[in-house]
């Protein structure tokens, strides 16, 4: 029997505090529209920044590896398996061009991002250049450089012996 009359005390207690919950929520529900227009007010005044430019401002990026490719001696073919990644802030149609070909390497439709790779053989010294399909202008570059071990010499020495 004393279970049954503590029983709703217990709920008045609860339902008390779920009433002062309940004022409290209403308390700062009420004062949230005036900081929100404030938050908004700042934010249509701010000054324009480098943080809000646009994306389009923002430089492609292309890694080139090897940056280097070593032979024996000088003069003599290089063989390199030629690792190309790039990565650009827009969609749009890319080609990977060369200094040695004339015409593209590989080209992306529709692509912000690519990778080319494939085993070349180089004698000298190579430029890559990422640009957008149909114009000259080059949006990122990189090299791969040729170097050797020994050097080659001129003309061979003739050397005289009697024995």
């Amino acid at each position: 029997m004393n279970s049954l009359i503590h029983q709703p005390l217990r709920l008045a207690t609860n339902t008390a505090g779920s009433a002062m919950l309940v004022v409290l929520t209403l308390v700062l529900f009420m004062a949230w529209p005036v900081q929100a227009q404030a938050r908004v007010q700042l934010i249509e005044d701010a000054p324009l920044t480098e943080a809000t430019t646009d994306v389009t401002t923002q430089p492609v990026s292309m890694a080139v590896s090897p940056e280097q490719c070593v032979t024996l001696h000088q003069g003599q073919d290089c063989y390199v398996v030629l690792s190309v990644n790039w990565q650009a802030p827009t969609v749009a149609n890319y080609c990977l061009f060369s200094s040695e070909v004339l015409q593209p390497l590989q080209c992306w439709r529709a692509q912000a991002q690519g990778e080319f790779k494939q085993e070349i053989m180089v004698r000298r010294n190579i430029k890559l250049a990422l640009r957008i399909q149909g114009e000259r202008d080059d949006l990122a570059d990189g090299e791969v450089k040729i170097a050797w071990v020994y050097k080659k010499k001129g003309k061979p020495r003739m050397s005289w012996r009697m024995f």
